[in-house]
């Protein structure tokens, strides 16, 4: 359990330290980047704290590739549509209450800078740019949930992924779906359970250490 803690803190640790990287000279903010990239942001995923390895490597990006960043950055903000997306969620959480169906958290999101840069695609070939998280009482209602969803839009052949009966090699469990809203913009719904969420983030990391 020590072990655990301390292989925490240094991850809570890089990253506070990523975040206050400018007061260091260039040439040591991109080592003190590159390292953090090859080591701490792939530790954090296989811990299963997604939500700090896409901070890391987001920062990273930011530090390693500054032009890049900056103008990837610029097109994700001129393409994000935040009236779409609180549609999106207000129109889901009707239906969702129609059908009974009750859920801690529903929110919108964006696609992570650096995956994007990472796939080599432009804004314009990212599917998942604009997306939902539902998280959910139990996996029965997953499934319901996604029902709904499919109801609601129209699906994208082929971009359902079930890493609830497959997870991901680090235990990853949800539901990820795609599907087109009234003006054809691809939008991802990703629908979990609250201990799948938990799990996700950055519960339960000491009993995988």
């Amino acid at each position: 359990m020590e072990d655990a803690r301390a292989v925490l803190i240094k991850l809570a640790d890089r990253l506070h330290n990523m975040m206050t990287l400018e007061a260091l000279p260039l040439v040591k903010q991109q080592r003190f980047a590159k390292e953090t990239l090859e080591i701490f942001a792939p530790l954090a995923n296989r811990l299963g704290i997604s939500n700090w390895k896409e901070q890391l490597e987001n920062l990273c990006f930011k530090h390693l590739n500054p032009d890049q960043h900056k103008e990837l950055s610029s097109k994700l903000v001129e393409s994000f549509d935040e009236a779409m997306i609180a549609s999106a969620v207000e129109k889901l959480e009707q239906s969702l209450k129609d059908k009974a169906i009750c859920y801690h958290v529903l929110s919108g999101r964006h696609k992570s800078l650096y995956s994007i840069y990472q796939k080599k695609l432009t804004v314009d070939e990212i599917h998942d740019i604009h997306g939902l998280r539902l998280i959910v009482g139990n996996e029965e209602d997953c499934y319901k949930a996604l029902r709904v969803v499919h109801q609601l839009w129209p699906e994208v052949p082929g971009k359902f992924k079930n890493y609830i009966t497959d997870p991901k090699f680090n235990g990853y469990q949800s539901l990820h779906t795609v599907v087109m809203d009234k003006g054809m913009v691809p939008l991802e719904v990703q629908i979990r359970t609250k201990q799948m969420h938990l799990q996700a983030e950055n519960d339960k990391v000491c009993s995988r250490i």
